[in-house]
C-alpha cells in the first residue's frame, strides 16, 4: 500500500473575513478617489468599509463592473479589479456616525486572487500570534 500527499490547490483556500479596522485608501469609477475611509473587514471577495458622514458618496451610474483600485495595509501592491457596490447604508455609531459600504471584488486572476489569499492568510496568522514558517 502506498502512502501519498495530495497536493492542495491553492484555490480551494477559503480564508473568510479578516477584521482589519485600519485606513484604506482607494479609487472608484473614473472620478472617485479618498483616502478617509476606514477598512473594516475584507475576504478573497468582499470588502467593507466604513467613510466619514461629511465625505461625499460616489456618484454611481452603475453599481455592477465599477472599476477600482486600492493598496492593502502593509502592501505595496495596487490591486486593479471591478467591484459591484452590494450596498450603501448609514450607521449611527453613537458620536460618530459614518456610511458603510460593501464591494464584492470581481475580476480577479488567478495570481490576483493567490496573492490575495496569501496576504489575507498572513494577517490572519500574525493577529492569531503564529509566525510564518522559514524554508
Amino acid at each position: 500500500m502506498a502512502f501519498g500527499f495530495k497536493k492542495k490547490n491553492q484555490e480551494e483556500v477559503v480564508v473568510g473575513f479578516i477584521t482589519m479596522n485600519a485606513p484604506f485608501a482607494f479609487v472608484l469609477g473614473k472620478e472617485y478617489k479618498t483616502n478617509r475611509a476606514m477598512l473594516k473587514k475584507i475576504s478573497e471577495d468582499r470588502i467593507i468599509l466604513e467613510l466619514p458622514m461629511d465625505v461625499d458618496l460616489p456618484d454611481l451610474k452603475q453599481f455592477d463592473d465599477v472599476p477600482m483600485a486600492f493598496r492593502l495595509p502593509g502592501d505595496q501592491n495596487t490591486w486593479n479589479c471591478m467591484v459591484e457596490v452590494n450596498r450603501i447604508y448609514p450607521l449611527d455609531e453613537r458620536d460618530n456616525p459614518v456610511y458603510g459600504m460593501e464591494l464584492i471584488l470581481k475580476n480577479f486572476t488567478k495570481e490576483q486572487k493567490m496573492q490575495i489569499q496569501e496576504y489575507l492568510l498572513a494577517r490572519k496568522n500574525a493577529a492569531a500570534g503564529i509566525q510564518p514558517q522559514q524554508q
